[in-house]
């Protein structure tokens, strides 16, 4: 399972209007997709808790997903959206994952300026029950330098409630700043994004200050005249945690890796075929969260 709030960081950095057709004259237009495909895991584990089971196993995912974007006037626009996914596997059931994500953005246009603010939550479900509730909100101000360079940066705060795990709930602030270079033709952009965060548990031992970046290249092309994209990324994140952990006589110090390759290609004007890559390396002086795991998929997806 990918970190959810590293994924969060970097949510939103990149505008929808970019990729999005032309709506006319009409102030609302939306999108949605249906998605369904399988997936093989070479270690089972939920990276939120370092739990793992060292095993390999497969998983049926399905996803849904909606978003709406309303001209409120020339230069006002809110941005809002859904998205459910729920991933079964076949032996570690206790893994079952059943995500519910929404955002909600409002953003202002000055001239080559916008300035917005936007709110997500996240609800995760592990084996039915609940796991993890994240609520991040951002201030954020961005920038088109031309037609080819689009810089952002934010700052977050997010709240993390652990049902369970009360020790690790943590009030988080941070700042994240993102820069993205485009090709004249818009088919190929190339992004760079940093963060810091300073995450303040409940329990000391859980509270830590990261670093991280992710490097993403995106690459749309036609394949047998069909549409097709290519998307390659890589991210680093170095944790420094505050507190003694208790497993160990000096405090806790992670690096976290993940790499991530990811292919679709249109079949017709709605359906696209989706293959996923993604390789993760957990580096820790604490034993139970040092571990590889990789993860592959296949699937279909109905865009509307």
């Amino acid at each position: 399972m990918k970190l959810i709030l590293y994924s969060l960081l970097f949510a939103g950095a990149l505008p929808l209007s970019l990729y999005a057709e032309d709506s006319g004259e009409s102030p609302l237009s939306w999108s949605g997709n249906l998605g369904a495909g399988a997936e093989q895991h070479s270690n089972v584990s939920v990276t939120e808790i370092e739990s793992t089971t060292g095993e390999a196993d497969s998983a049926i995912l399905f996803e849904a997903g909606l978003d709406a974007s309303w001209a409120l006037s020339e230069r006002f626009t809110l941005d809002a959206g859904y998205s459910f996914s729920d991933r079964r596997f076949n032996q570690f059931s206790e893994f079952d994952l059943r995500m519910h994500l929404a955002y909600l953005d409002l953003s202002y246009e000055a001239g080559d300026y916008s300035f917005g603010a936007n709110h997500y939550y996240a609800d995760a479900l592990v084996d039915s029950n609940d796991f993890l509730t994240l609520n991040q909100s951002s201030l954020y101000v961005a920038r088109f330098i031309g037609s080819q360079v689009y810089l952002r940066a934010a700052l977050n705060q997010v709240r993390k409630n652990f049902s369970q795990l009360t020790e690790r709930s943590a009030d988080s602030q941070g700042l994240s700043t993102n820069i993205f270079w485009f090709s004249t033709d818009v088919q190929r952009f190339l992004s760079l994004g940093l963060s810091y965060t300073d995450e303040d548990a409940n329990n000391n031992e859980f509270s830590y200050q990261a670093w991280g970046s992710r490097l993403r290249l995106s690459q749309r092309f036609q394949l047998f005249s069909r549409d097709a994209r290519m998307q390659l990324s890589g991210s680093w994140e170095e944790r420094d945690y505050e507190g003694v952990t208790t497993l160990l006589s000096e405090a806790r110090q992670d690096t976290q890796l993940l790499a991530e390759a990811n292919f679709e290609v249109a079949l017709n004007q709605r359906l696209s075929l989706v293959a996923e890559l993604e390789r993760g390396r957990f580096r820790s002086n604490l034993a139970i969260a040092d571990y590889a795991e990789t993860r592959a998929g296949l699937g279909l997806r109905l865009d509307f």
